[in-house]
């Protein structure tokens, strides 16, 4: 086979294969793993909100979560407190529904 006809050959092959991932990126559905959250640490009702995460749900829904400190309908929750203080607490709080995740942690002034 000639250089011309492999070079030919060649971009044929990567152009079919690009096409192909395109199709099929195009027409899959969007994976989330899991994420840090960017938040207002004061609008929550907590003296800190130290850090969110989210899995398989938007950093939205987590927010919302958050806010409504986990009672809301569909949404089952656990905390663990990891540490306390005469003056104040620290807790963590994993949230579950259908499958997606929403934990926090933060620190309450007692």
């Amino acid at each position: 086979m000639s250089r011309g006809l492999r070079f030919s050959v060649l971009v044929v092959a990567v152009s079919f294969a690009l096409a192909a991932a395109a199709v099929a990126s195009a027409h899959s559905p969007v994976a989330r793993a899991a994420g840090g959250c960017s938040y207002n640490w004061k609008a929550y009702g907590y003296s800190y909100l130290d850090k969110l995460t989210v899995i398989r749900t938007s950093c939205r829904t987590g927010r919302y979560v958050v806010h409504h400190h986990g009672h809301l309908r569909g949404w089952r929750c656990t905390r663990a407190r990891l540490g306390s203080s005469s003056f104040q607490y620290n807790e963590r709080v994993n949230c579950k529904s259908r499958g997606r995740w929403v934990k926090w942690t933060f620190t309450q002034n007692t």
